[in-house]
């Protein structure tokens, strides 16, 4: 991911990216207490993560939703460091920025100096719930405004609870691909009456 060091609140590089990047999830907002090579550092030690003893992968963190997961999971049980103080996460779904701070108290016996993240249940969970996510905002951009009129609503943050829903189902149905999902979706709402377009099931 790219880390761009902000001036201060004036900068026009913030300024472009709460007017165009922030509505759609392109990045979010670190607030740092520390210099340079100690954020790098910290950020490093969330760019790994330990699938095995010796095994370590990079995991990606530049999407907003995965960094909120993720990030935002570990920094809320660590004890405050002074390294990263905030995170401040835009969410395209409730239009909505979501802010994590590091936790005041220590939870468990976690080794918080530790180089890399551990892979986990709860780091599986983190990385699938967000791959149905991103699958879930492809489909919405993909159906035209009936059919969103049909699942909730005209916009994202209206419709989003009953289209992951109904698309829930449709993984539980065993349709793993977004264009099954897509038509699994469109005859659920055939079945409530409201009639599937061809265009719209093709348009994926």
């Amino acid at each position: 991911p790219w880390i761009v060091w902000l001036k201060g609140p004036d900068d026009p590089v913030l300024a472009a990216f709460l007017e165009l990047g922030a509505p759609k999830e392109h990045g979010y907002l670190m607030i740092a207490g520390a210099d340079k090579p100690d954020v790098m550092h910290w950020i490093r030690a969330h760019l790994q993560v330990e699938k095995a003893p010796g095994y370590e992968e990079l995991v990606r963190i530049s999407h907003p939703a995965l960094a909120s997961s993720v990030i935002g999971e570990q920094l809320g049980k660590c004890p405050p460091s002074g390294v990263i103080r905030q995170l401040l996460i835009p969410d395209q779904i409730s239009q909505r920025w979501h802010r994590i701070e590091p936790s005041e108290w220590v939870i468990g016996d976690a080794d918080h100096n530790r180089s890399s993240l551990i892979y986990s249940d709860e780091l599986a969970q983190a990385f699938e719930a967000f791959n149905m996510r991103q699958v879930s905002l492809e489909i919405w951009q993909s159906l035209d405004a009936s059919v969103r009129m049909a699942i909730g609503g005209a916009s994202l943050k209206d419709a989003y609870p009953r289209l992951s829903l109904l698309l829930g189902k449709a993984r539980e149905a065993g349709h793993e691909s977004p264009r099954d999902m897509m038509r699994f979706l469109f005859s659920a709402i055939s079945g409530e009456g409201v009639p599937a377009k061809q265009g719209d099931e093709a348009a994926l």
